[in-house]
């Protein structure tokens, strides 16, 4: 289950800024964020966790988010979850967006991907 919440595998971060516009109204507790792409097991956990869709796309935040300020986080301790409830709403929307990002397709790409379609036989 560790490995499932990131205890063990190593993964890449993917470390956001956020804005000094956002930091005007948010203060400066929060500057840096860093994220994961979530593991199949975390989406479902997530998906579990979560019942509603808002529920679910919190948890992927949990369960993604890795950093706060350079800082380790994790879900499997509560500091995620501790972190992420003292973000200012506007950071938890960029944090939100930041996970739909990371693991979204840009348009073009599903285009090409429906466009590819094959018939075969079976």
């Amino acid at each position: 289950m560790s490995e499932l919440l990131g205890g063990a595998a190593k993964r890449d971060v993917h470390v956001f800024t956020v804005p000094k516009n956002v930091l005007k109204d948010a203060g400066e507790a929060v500057t840096k964020v860093g994220l994961v792409l979530l593991t199949l097991g975390e989406e479902k956990l997530a998906a579990d966790r979560g019942i509603t869709p808002h529920g679910v796309a919190m948890q992927s935040v949990f369960l993604s988010l890795r950093q706060v300020n350079g800082k380790p986080v994790s879900v499997s301790d509560g500091t995620a979850e501790e972190a992420y409830g003292k973000m200012h709403p506007k950071v938890r929307a960029l944090c939100s967006n930041a996970v739909q990002l990371l693991h979204g397709i840009v348009q073009g790409d599903a285009d090409s991907f429906m466009a590819s379609r094959e018939v075969v036989s079976g």
